[in-house]
């Protein structure tokens, strides 16, 4: 018998069932930014600061009281002591001021980037399903579970749909009516109640959205359903892992060094105690990020299915689309590729945002044509 291998759905109009509710959403620069930030106070680096507070103050004063010790005892002032005590209330500054405002300038900057090239990127139909709730777009398709692995966040000015599989849903006010609304909550009350997050009781707004003008259909220069062995499945994870752990790298080096000093520093000049804590510092954290998550990830790769390991690939000229079963489908756009490597028996797609996208060889039949598309592809994108 051939083997029969799990084709994603089409998210088309054509495939959609009827009967489901739908609402044309989009998002404005200021409901993308304050989403972004919502993001990352919820699931991304700003997720622990309202703990950083009370740690921070609890170390500063701890830091301050043996200064102060130290002066009454001794009439001096320990100046690298002095520094410490200081640094303890950078990641209030951190959480508070600097990451925000960092945060803040991103989102302003990649909406702004997406709407000079293409003003209807951020326009999509939303779709209640009884298992899952959709937005398709003209470029992307975000498709969010509706099961234990899905987060519902729940504020005045938007409903947030988060899964690290997909891209997230984001549903402003002024979009949502009062019957979509409920029908939305409806559905996340499918969640279990621990992934539901209630900041405060949404409002929708209900203002209609003119969807954007209908685009030309594009052709399509290469498709390929992709099915990955386990060992190649490893192999395209692992490189996401370790440049996630790379981003972290100056963090990781930042509470090592302090480690380093509070548990090494004597005072008496010797450097050595202070090296070796923050040798022990780095390979503590980096086989906490690094070493555990690929071990991990390892042990995983076998106990996966088919569908899990397959990925439907699509090229125009314009857009490289990819589809997974967790997944809808996304479309990132040639001009935002920084690099095509060919790389042995696979080629490496790498995208901005540090994102990857990895194809065998041994999928793609003509690789003279396949070469030729990419660099065609690339060149237009260019001008």
């Amino acid at each position: 018998m051939e083997e029969q291998f799990y084709t994603p759905e089409q998210p088309t109009e054509a495939a959609r069932p009827e009967g489901y509710p739908s609402l044309p959403v989009n998002i404005t620069r200021e409901e993308f930014v304050a989403f972004s930030l919502l993001q990352a106070r919820i699931i991304g680096v700003l997720r622990r600061r309202k703990a950083i507070i009370p740690l921070s103050l609890c170390l500063f004063a701890a830091m301050a009281g043996l200064l102060i010790w130290d002066f009454v005892e001794y009439g001096t002032v320990d100046i690298p002591s002095l520094v410490a005590t200081v640094f303890m209330l950078l990641p209030i500054l951190l959480s508070y001021g600097i990451i925000p405002v960092i945060l803040r300038k991103k989102a302003e900057k990649s909406y702004d980037d997406r709407q000079a090239r293409h003003a209807d990127k951020m326009y999509g139909l939303l779709t209640v399903y009884p298992d899952r709730v959709e937005k398709v777009g003209t470029f992307s398709t975000a498709k969010i579970p509706l099961h234990g692995h899905t987060l519902f966040v729940e504020r005045q000015d938007m409903l947030l749909f988060l899964n690290r599989l997909s891209p997230a849903l984001v549903l402003p006010a002024r979009c949502m009516t009062p019957e979509m609304t409920a029908v939305v909550k409806a559905a996340a009350d499918k969640l279990p109640t621990t992934n539901r997050v209630f900041i405060s009781r949404f409002q929708p707004l209900g203002q209609p959205v003119t969807p954007p003008p209908a685009r030309p259909e594009e052709e399509t220069l290469w498709e390929q359903m992709i099915v990955y062995t386990p060992e190649e499945s490893y192999r395209v994870t692992k490189p996401v892992i370790v440049q996630r752990f790379w981003k972290m790298a100056p963090m990781v080096a930042g509470i090592s060094l302090l480690g380093a000093y509070m548990l090494g520093w004597d005072g008496s000049g010797n450097i050595i105690p202070c090296i070796l804590y923050f040798l022990v510092c780095m390979a503590v954290l980096t086989l906490l990020f690094l070493v555990t998550p690929l071990s991990r990830m390892k042990k995983m790769v076998p106990l996966q299915e088919t569908k899990d390991l397959t990925v439907h690939l699509r090229i125009t000229e314009k857009l490289v689309y990819f589809r997974t079963a967790a997944s809808g489908e996304v479309g990132v756009f040639w001009e935002d590729i920084d690099h095509v490597y060919d790389k042995d028996d696979m080629v490496e797609i790498e995208y901005k945002g540090g994102g990857l996208l990895f194809i065998p060889k041994r999928f793609i039949v003509d690789l003279q044509k396949f070469d030729e598309i990419i660099r065609k592809c690339r060149e237009n994108a260019k001008q």
